[in-house]
């Protein structure tokens, strides 16, 4: 995060900017204003989890560039370095939305991060978030479980005591995301019309 005091260099901050605010630089004269003190992005991973647990934590609105800065770089790197993932997502109450850009890439991820996933812990008191996590965890060929957020303690310790799995097969994944995909969808639209007979 950079603080700029002024549009003059050494910052390069494009004349367009107010000063006196904090910005960080996320790619050739690309800039963001760091709001409130927070992150650049709404997906943050998360520090101080047992070794082999990754947590992100999904705040405020979660953008397709989130998860192509964050989450992306995240499996790529365990990919690379041989390394298995235990993933912790949790959407707490800084949470806004979601948007369908991010949904996207998600799903495209999937067949990137699911042979190195052990175990995948869902933390969040969002019921349209919590009965899809239930129907994906039906699916995937690892442990999944969906946790509120005052059990986030418990999740993380849950994750930690699984044990190393084994790569699934072309086949376990593509039916972990075809299954996945229709259970959440359909898990969606149970919500939306009980919601609307409640009325």
């Amino acid at each position: 995060v950079i603080s700029a005091p002024s549009h003059e260099p050494p910052y390069g901050l494009p004349a367009t900017l107010p000063v006196n605010r904090p910005y960080v630089q996320v790619g050739d004269d690309v800039w963001q204003p760091d709001l409130e003190g927070r992150s650049a992005f709404m997906l943050v991973e998360m520090s101080g989890l047992p070794d082999g647990v990754h947590g992100l934590e999904a705040r405020d609105v979660v953008t397709k560039d989130d998860y192509e800065r964050v989450f992306v770089p995240l499996v790529d790197r365990l990919r690379r370095d041989g390394e298995r993932m235990r993933l912790l997502y949790q959407i707490g109450p800084a949470f806004s939305r979601i948007t369908l850009g991010a949904l996207w890439a998600d799903g495209e991820l999937g067949f990137r991060y699911l042979p190195v996933l052990d175990g995948c812990a869902l933390v969040t008191d969002i019921d349209w978030i919590r009965e899809p996590g239930r129907s994906i965890a039906s699916w995937v060929p690892c442990p999944m479980q969906v946790y509120d957020n005052a059990h986030r303690d418990d999740a993380v310790r849950w994750l930690a005591s699984l044990p190393s799995g084994d790569e699934p097969t072309i086949a376990q994944t593509a039916k972990a995301y075809i299954g996945g995909t229709g259970g959440a969808t359909a898990s969606i639209a149970k919500l939306l019309v009980v919601k609307f007979f409640r009325r």
